[in-house]
C-alpha cells in the first residue's frame, strides 16, 4: 500500500466539512436526540484528545530529557565511541574521541580513522578492521600519529553489516607502567643473575630449590639441571636434616635469620658459607629466599691475618699497643707515634702489621669515640683515621680534636697530623676530608709501599726520623 502524502490542516478541514455535507444531504437530519448525543460523544472525545495531548507533552519532556542525558554520556564518556564503515571511516564520533584525535568533530566526520594512527600500525589497523567485518569482535592497540598517545580500540559489527560500533580507550598511561616494568623486571633479573653471591628461592616445606640464579649452582659445581633436582638437605654439609628444618622455622617464626654454615659442593668439597634466609610473602604457597656467600677465601685469609698479628705481637721489635698504653715523650729525631682507628679487623689487622713491618709501633682504637680518648691521653704524632666507624666516625672524631686543640692554652701541645683512610675516592669525598681538619688521605686499599711513603712525608715534615734513620 502506498503512504498518503501528509495534509496540511486547512486542507484537512475542508475535506472533512465537505463529507459532513455529503452525509447531511443523502439522509435525514438528526432528530434532537441524537444531536445531543453526538455533542456529548464530541465533548468527551475532546476531552480525551486533550488527556492523550497532555500524556503526548509529558512522554515528549521525558525523551528529550532521556535524549540529553544519552547525550551527555555518549559525547561525554571518558572514552571514544565511533561508528565506522568498511573503510575505517568515521560516520559518527563523541567528543571524547575527537579530542582523542586531535580535531574538531565536524572535521572528523567521514574521514578514515587510518589517517590519524602511526604508519606502523596501519596495516595492522586494516587487518583488523578485516576481521570486524567478516563477523569477529576485535580489539587492537596502536598509536596515534600526531602524538605519543596509544590507544585500544575494540569493535564490533552491526547486524546491518555495513557499519561497526568501536570503542577508543587511551591506554598511554598503562602503556609505560607496563614498559616501566618490565624494564624494572629486567634491571632485577640481571642483577639476580649477575651477582655474585648466590640467590635462591626455596620451598620451606619440601626444602626444594624453586628458582635460583647462576651463581648459586656454579658456585657448588652443578649444571642448572642437577641443581634444580636438589633439595638444601642434600646441599648442607654441616646441619643435620632436623638441625635444618628447625633452622628453616626459625626463618618463619623471626622473619629473618643470618647465620654462617658448610654447603658441600658436587666434587665433594666442604666450602664455608655465609647465609641470609628471609621469609617472603608473596603468596601461596609461601617461599624463603636464601642469599649465600661463598667465604672459604675470606676466612682462609682472617686465619692467615690472625697468625701474622700474632707473629707480631710475640716480636718485640714489632710490639702492638692498644690505644693508651703508656706512652714515651716526643723528641725530635725519633720515629713516629702512631694511632689506628679502625673498626674493621682485617684492614686493622692488616695495618698493624705492616706498620709494624716498617719498624712503627702503633696503637690502635676501634672507632672515633675510642680515637678522640686515646688522643686526649696520649701525645701522638700522626693519627690514620678510618672515615667510616660506629659510635662516631672519622670526620666527627677529626672536628672533635681539632675543636679540643683549638680550645687549649699557648703551647698546650703540638697540633696532631691525622690521616683520612678512605675508599670514597670521589674529589666530593677527599674535599670533605681536608674541610674538617684532616691533613691528607690515603686510599684503601694500599700497599705496604704506599703506607710507607705517606709516613716518610709526614715524618719531613714533622722533623722526626723515619723508622730506618732512627
Amino acid at each position: 500500500m502506498k503512504p498518503h502524502p501528509p495534509l496540511d490542516p486547512a486542507a484537512l478541514r475542508h475535506a472533512a466539512e465537505a463529507r459532513v455535507k455529503q452525509r447531511h444531504a443523502t439522509g435525514p437530519p438528526p432528530t434532537e436526540a441524537e444531536r445531543q448525543r453526538l455533542h456529548h460523544e464530541l465533548e468527551v472525545h475532546q476531552i480525551e484528545l486533550e488527556m492523550q495531548n497532555e500524556s503526548l507533552l509529558e512522554i515528549q519532556t521525558e525523551l528529550q530529557a532521556a535524549l540529553e542525558r544519552y547525550t551527555d554520556l555518549y559525547d561525554f564518556a571518558p572514552v571514544g565511541y565511533l561508528s565506522l564503515g568498511p573503510g575505517g571511516e568515521m560516520r559518527q564520533l563523541n567528543l571524547t574521541a575527537a579530542t582523542l584525535l586531535g580535531a574538531d568533530r565536524f572535521r572528523l566526520v567521514n574521514r578514515r580513522l587510518g589517517q590519524f594512527l602511526s604508519l606502523a600500525d596501519r596495516t595492522a589497523f586494516g587487518d583488523f578492521l578485516e576481521r570486524v567485518f567478516a563477523g569477529q569482535r576485535q580489539a587492537c592497540e596502536v598509536a596515534l600519529s600526531e602524538s605519543p598517545m596509544v590507544v585500544r580500540i575494540e569493535a564490533a559489527r552491526l547486524p546491518s553489516g555495513q557499519e561497526c560500533q568501536a570503542v577508543l580507550t587511551d591506554i598511554t598511561e598503562r602503556r609505560q607502567a607496563e614498559e616501566a616494568l618490565q624494564a624494572e623486571t629486567l634491571r632485577r633479573r640481571l642483577l639476580w643473575e649477575q651477582s655474585p653471591d648466590g640467590i635462591v628461592m626455596m620451598d620451606p616445606q619440601t626444602g626444594r630449590l624453586v628458582e635460583f640464579n647462576t651463581a648459586a649452582h656454579q658456585q657448588l659445581g652443578y649444571s642448572r639441571e642437577e641443581f634444580a633436582r636438589l633439595t638444601i638437605f642434600e646441599v648442607e654439609a654441616m646441619e643435620t636434616a632436623l638441625e635444618t628444618k628447625t633452622r628453616l622455622a626459625e626463618v618463619g617464626q623471626r622473619g629473618r635469620v643470618d647465620f654462617v654454615t658448610l654447603h658441600r659442593t658436587r666434587q665433594g668439597e666442604i666450602r664455608n658459607v655465609q647465609i641470609t634466609a628471609q621469609s617472603l610473602d608473596i603468596g601461596s604457597p609461601q617461599q624463603y629466599q636464601c642469599i649465600w656467600r661463598d667465604i672459604t677465601e675470606r676466612q682462609r685469609i682472617e686465619h692467615k691475618l690472625r697468625q701474622l698479628t700474632s707473629v707480631a705481637e710475640q716480636s718485640p721489635a714489632l710490639t702492638i699497643r692498644v690505644a693508651g698504653d703508656s706512652a714515651q715523650g716526643s723528641a725530635p729525631g725519633r720515629p713516629l707515634r702512631i694511632l689506628i682507628a679502625e673498626d674493621h679487623e682485617i684492614s686493622r689487622g692488616l695495618t698493624i702489621f705492616m706498620l709494624g713491618s716498617l719498624g712503627y709501633r702503633p696503637d690502635f682504637a676501634v672507632n672515633g669515640r675510642e680515637a678522640v680518648g686515646a688522643w686526649e691521653r696520649s701525645a701522638y704524632d700522626l693519627i690514620l683515621m678510618d672515615c667510616q666507624m660506629p659510635e662516631m666516625d672519622g670526620f666527627e672524631a677529626t672536628r672533635e680534636i681539632r675543636r679540643r686543640e683549638a680550645a687549649r692554652p699557648a703551647g698546650g701541645g703540638e697540633r696532631v697530623r691525622i690521616v683520612a683512610v678512605t675508599a670514597n675516592t670521589a674529589k666530593v669525598d677527599l674535599d670533605r676530608c681536608l674541610a674538617v681538619g684532616m691533613d691528607g688521605y690515603l686510599r684503601k686499599p694500599y700497599t705496604a709501599q704506599q703506607l710507607d711513603a705517606a709516613l716518610r712525608e709526614h715524618c719531613d715534615q714533622l722533623g722526626h726520623a723515619s723508622p730506618a734513620t732512627a
